[in-house]
Formats: structure tokens, sequence, C-alpha cells
């Protein structure tokens, strides 16, 4: 892509591993990709972030009907955009997953 003149390359989670972003900045390219939640992931970023701290109206970004917060994070060597959204949270916890008939409501 950087030969046909593609300054920019976004990716899907199942295009991304660590070797395939290493070598697109090798390249010189742009790259928007979405992550996994890996274990490492989890282990070396997720649970680092202080859940007081980015459910903060700072951080609050409206997405259609619901609230989500975002926080950025040094990763490789850009950045991370982690998104909390409180609901999926919420329903994480109690196992309480909404039906498909329910979400189609």
């Amino acid at each position: 892509m950087a030969q046909k003149g593609i300054p920019t390359v976004v990716m899907d989670r199942g295009f991304y591993s660590e070797s395939n972003v290493l070598d697109l900045d090798k390249l010189k390219m742009k790259i928007i990709v979405g992550v996994k939640q890996s274990a490492g992931i989890k282990k070396n970023i997720l649970d680092k972030i202080e859940r007081d701290k980015i459910y903060a109206a700072k951080n609050q970004v409206t997405l259609k009907d619901t609230f989500v917060y975002v926080q950025e994070v040094k990763f490789l060597f850009g950045k991370m955009i982690v998104i909390y959204n409180p609901k999926y949270e919420a329903l994480k916890e109690t196992g309480c997953w909404p039906t498909k008939r329910q979400i189609l409501k």
C-alpha cells in the first residue's frame, strides 16, 4: 500500500499483530487498528486504568443513545484509545445479557 501512495491503513482487530504494526510503522504508514482484549493487554494496560478517574465528565463521549468513557494510553510507539461502556460493564458483572429481541426493541 505504501508503494501505491496510500498513507493510512485502517484494520479491524482480526489483522492486528505486533509484527504487522511494526512493519507498517517501518513503512512510515499511519495506522488505526482495533485490538482484541488479550490477557497481556488486560494485565499491562486495562488493569492499570483507575476506574474512578476514567468515569469523569471530561472523559465522557456520547455514542448514539449511550455514554462511554474514553482514555488514551501509550501503546507500542503510539497510543491506544480505551473505551469503557458502563452498560456493558454492568452486564458483565451481573451476567444478565440481553436477548437479541431486547436489543432490537
